[in-house]
């Protein structure tokens, strides 16, 4: 704002200054005409001509000279609206790419695994077009879910395999509904509930139980806990989910 001010006043002062010379080159032009007529006009006349071509020709530069000082300033005005506008376009692109609502999102993510809770395991299939699910429909399923209703991308299916390999290991400190535990084996499980680091649940399709199942993590020392077994917790790249 500083600059525009600055530059407006510098563009009344050039006018200003361009009216004053006009006015005092017309009053010079004015008294030469009058001294030729009284005391030149039967002489020669070469001296009149040659000043009144140069009075012409400063007209003609100043004129000029203030028609490029409004060409820059018109140059200047839509500069500065171009920049404006990719000023905008660019506060747009980062609004979109921050639309997302990660809170929203991870309480997408307890809404809808509950809904899972307890269905049927049965290979390939889809747990709501099927009502049973295997564990790699079911966290995608959730995953997709959770994305479309909090403004987020998700992929979509992956298989198993294609998730262990877009996923990338995080601490337990930085735990967040969605993120997922590992083990040795290449099994996963959700986390969802979290409360604490110590304090939330896990849901996954168990082969033992023959369906979805949602537990506390403390009742999972007995196996997934176990050195042998567990590998770490870990989130999705954000080349899948973002």
């Amino acid at each position: 704002m500083a600059k525009r001010k600055t530059s407006k006043k510098k563009k009344k002062a050039t006018q200003s200054s361009f009216g004053d010379t006009i006015f005092s080159l017309l009053i010079i032009g004015a008294l030469l005409y009058g001294g030729y007529y009284f005391f030149f006009r039967d002489k020669d006349s070469s001296f009149f001509e040659k000043s009144v071509e140069n009075i012409k020709e400063k007209v003609n530069d100043l004129s000029k000279s203030s028609q490029e000082a409004d060409s820059d300033d018109v140059a200047e005005k839509i500069i500065s609206s171009e920049d404006d506008d990719m000023n905008m376009q660019f506060a747009d692109e980062i609004t979109e790419s921050i639309s997302g609502d990660l809170d929203t999102f991870e309480d997408q993510i307890m809404v809808y695994a509950r809904k899972y809770d307890g269905l049927p395991l049965r290979e390939g299939k889809d747990p709501d077009k099927d009502k049973a699910t295997d564990n790699s429909h079911l966290i995608c399923k959730i995953y997709q879910h959770a994305a479309d209703n909090s403004g987020m991308y998700f992929k979509g299916y992956m298989q198993m395999d294609e998730i262990r390999k877009n996923i990338h290991k995080v601490k337990k400190s930085s735990l967040r509904n969605g993120d997922l535990l590992k083990l040795n084996n290449g099994m996963l499980a959700m986390v969802i509930e979290k409360n604490s680091d110590t304090s939330f649940k896990l849901i996954y399709a168990s082969d033992s139980k023959n369906a979805v199942v949602v537990t506390n993590y403390d009742q999972l020392k007995y196996y997934w806990l176990k050195p042998e077994n567990f590998d770490g917790f870990y989130r999705l790249n954000e080349s899948v989910l973002k």
